[in-house]
């Protein structure tokens, strides 16, 4: 049995560092001239890969956090501008206070860089919550609404990004990259070694382990590829 090359990255990440914990709590084959440096290699290349992996999905949730404050910066400006023509002074009169404001930044803000956009969301936000500019948001039924939840958005934003740069701290190689040599290592050097030494009671429990691992994990992947499939 080997370890499926449709396993999810992540899910192989999670195999390794299975394996990883198991092999450290055998103590009696710490010592295993063929076993520990190759689990020492997987464990670095197992974690490299879940990093590699994070800096990938948190670059996509940025991307997609991105999008619902830009919409929320048009939907701000959309909603003032309405309000600003409309033929009732007790609207309008608001409205152009608020315009002025928005005006300051414009739609052309969500353009920018992430962070020239974040650093002028934040000052948005800060000029409308000062206290000329909350009694014109009260008159505006919608608009308060819209401004907690840019509020939100932005520090959604603000925490993906701080855990992007976490993620990203260490340049390497691609996700993709380390997924097949921690494929490799399993497949190719520890698989092969554990079926050589099987009838040795010392390494039954470690075996049993990663068999466990490596069925469980195939079972999911294999389901995942019929589903697609159909």
């Amino acid at each position: 049995m080997k370890l499926s090359t449709h396993t999810k990255i992540a899910d192989v990440g999670e195999v390794a560092a299975a394996i990883v914990r198991q092999f450290e709590m055998e103590t009696a084959l710490e010592k295993d001239a063929f076993l520990s440096p190759l689990m020492a290699r997987i464990k670095k290349d197992g974690e490299d890969l879940t990093t590699a992996y994070k800096k990938d999905r948190f670059s996509s949730e940025l991307d997609d956090l991105d999008r619902k404050r830009d919409n929320l910066v048009r939907n701000l400006g959309t909603a003032i501008e309405g309000y600003s023509v409309l033929p009732l002074e007790e609207y309008s009169t608001s409205a152009k206070a608020l315009k002025a404001v928005f005006d300051k930044y414009g739609r052309a803000i969500i353009d920018e860089n992430y962070s020239a956009e974040s650093t002028n969301i934040k000052s948005l936000i800060g000029d409308f919550s000062l206290e000329e500019s909350k009694a014109a948001i009260k008159a505006l039924p919608g608009v308060s609404e819209i401004l907690n939840m840019l509020c939100d958005a932005q520090g959604a934003f603000d925490k993906a990004s701080d855990e992007f740069t976490r993620a990203t701290k260490s340049k390497g190689e691609s996700a993709t990259a380390i997924k097949k040599r921690v494929l490799s290592e399993i497949n190719s050097e520890l698989l092969p070694f554990l079926k050589a030494v099987r009838k040795s009671e010392i390494y039954s429990s470690f075996i049993n382990v990663v068999n466990g691992e490596i069925e469980k994990v195939n079972a999911t992947a294999q389901t995942k590829k019929a589903k697609v499939a159909k």
